[in-house]
């Protein structure tokens, strides 16, 4: 994935609609956070997300996957371990915790969600977005899953321009302007791993996202990354190099994206002619293909 933060963002977007997706049947859920302190802790120890309470009672975790981890039945099972020992040792014994692994795409399924000795047989729930209708989600005005669509499963007298056009017309229903831009920022990114960067870039301009914090925040991410690796490299090759090498390859790798000029230059802080001509240097040696 370009980044983790699409994705965890992108279920803090409207939970109450994955909550009701990936589990049906919670009469009028009310959804509050996990108390901070055990997040914090978690995040710190395990990188554990999105952990809900479900009325009071209840604990939803959900778990988005971007990438394939063949030891993931381990980790889930030592989440589910950690918020135990929390709820235990805060006086709230032992609720059932329903977890789910989000799969987004068919390459990061490593095969294996169930754990079983002759003591036990553990797993969770799975949901494999390119095994879901798109019918579902828009019928059902799963709002906070409209970014999926492009990912779900496809009919096949669909054009890529059309599954594309789908998702941005799903998402053009929703009234509130900043959700609106949330959710096209983490479509656009999903989309970009699996349809051309130039067919997203046409349905979806940038214009269109400025009122996103999650595309200011995606912006953020490179920017923090860049500067701390290039510090990090800095202590051994000079501080000032090791970050604009750094923010040369995320330039580059930009580029390669299909990302535009003028926005890989607003991203790393570099001059436009600069971005010009490694856009140009790149061209060269793909030949006469342009770079993805």
């Amino acid at each position: 994935m370009q980044s983790d933060i699409p994705i965890k963002r992108l279920l803090q977007i409207k939970i109450e609609d994955w909550v009701a997706f990936v589990f049906p049947g919670q009469p009028n859920s009310q959804i509050e956070d996990m108390q901070s302190d055990l997040v914090a802790r978690i995040k710190k120890e395990s990188l554990l997300d999105n952990v809900k309470w479900l009325n009071n009672k209840t604990i939803a975790h959900f778990e988005p996957m971007g990438y394939k981890d063949e030891a993931l039945p381990c980790r889930m099972l030592r989440y589910r371990a950690d918020i135990w020992e929390y709820t235990v040792s805060h006086g709230r014994g032992l609720p059932s915790i329903k977890q789910a692994v989000i799969l987004f795409f068919e390459k990061h399924d490593n095969g294996n969600h169930r754990l079983r000795d002759d003591m036990f047989n553990y797993r969770y729930k799975v949901i494999k977005v390119w095994e879901i209708k798109s019918k579902r989600i828009i019928n059902g005005q799963f709002i906070g899953l409209y970014p999926l669509l492009p990912l779900t499963k496809r009919d096949n007298k669909m054009s890529d321009s059309e599954v594309i056009e789908l998702a941005v017309n799903a998402i053009n229903t929703v009234n509130d302007p900043v959700c609106k831009g949330d959710l096209l920022a983490a479509m656009s990114v999903l989309a970009s791993e699996k349809y051309p960067s130039d067919l997203v870039k046409k349905y979806v301009r940038r214009d269109m996202l400025m009122q996103s914090a999650l595309f200011n925040e995606w912006i953020a991410d490179f920017v923090e990354e860049a500067e701390e690796k290039g510090k990090a490299e800095g202590k051994a090759e000079g501080k000032a190099e090791g970050k604009t090498e750094k923010a040369e390859e995320i330039a580059a790798k930009l580029l390669r994206k299909g990302h535009p000029p003028d926005y890989v230059a607003d991203i790393v802080d570099f001059p436009m002619d600069k971005i010009k001509r490694m856009a140009k240097n790149l061209k060269d040696s793909y030949g006469d293909s342009s770079p993805k």
